[in-house]
């Protein structure tokens, strides 16, 4: 067998395997309501509150949860609320981790705060694993976006997708095709010497 056929056969592989590992899953989409204050200091927003978002995960019939990111200990929080607009949250908790802020601005009067996040926990923590074809992974990694405006209730969009690839899967990935393309130029130096 060549050395490209053998590439190709490794590539196929690696690619089925990081399809089936990398698989995305959007677990919100929308605000429906925005409870406490967006807080700034200078460019950088200091406090978002908490707000309600509607989402079908993982059971398909639908419901409204919290989610809460506290910027002052990098958490992330996906959890159950006091009924009837509270905005106040309670048990179970859905989904919990850390947070990395990739961008964080403020004008005073409009924000934008996004990032990345590693799930570590929470009730739909393993059903989101097994989704997602990372059944026993310590932490699943996902990205958000949030914006709105400064001040009370301001939070006015969000969106959370859990499975997307770590970025030394991505590194990893690159140096395959990388390598790869390495071998078909030897094999085609090999051909015409």
């Amino acid at each position: 067998m060549n050395i490209i056929t053998k590439g190709a056969i490794a590539l196929a592989a690696t690619i089925a395997i990081s399809t089936t590992a990398n698989a995305q899953i959007t677990l919100f989409n929308n605000i429906v309501h925005s409870y406490g204050n967006v807080t700034a200091s200078g460019s950088q927003v200091t406090g978002v509150g908490t707000w309600e978002s509607y989402t079908t995960y993982p059971s398909g019939s639908g419901g409204n949860y919290l989610t809460f990111i506290d910027l002052s200990t990098n958490t992330f929080t996906v959890s159950g609320m006091v009924p009837y607009g509270t905005g106040i949250p309670t048990v179970p908790t859905y989904l919990t981790g850390s947070f990395t802020s990739s961008t964080n601005y403020t004008d005073g009067a409009t924000f934008t705060l996004n990032g990345d996040v590693s799930f570590t926990g929470g009730d739909w923590y393993n059903q989101l694993a097994s989704d997602l074809g990372v059944v026993g992974a310590s932490s699943i990694n996902g990205v958000f976006t949030s914006g709105g405006v400064v001040g009370n209730k301001g939070v006015n969009s969000y969106s959370l997708t859990a499975g997307v690839p770590e970025p030394g899967e991505w590194a990893a990935m690159g140096m395959l095709a990388s390598g790869l393309g390495g071998l078909v130029i030897r094999a085609r130096r090999r051909k015409l010497a």
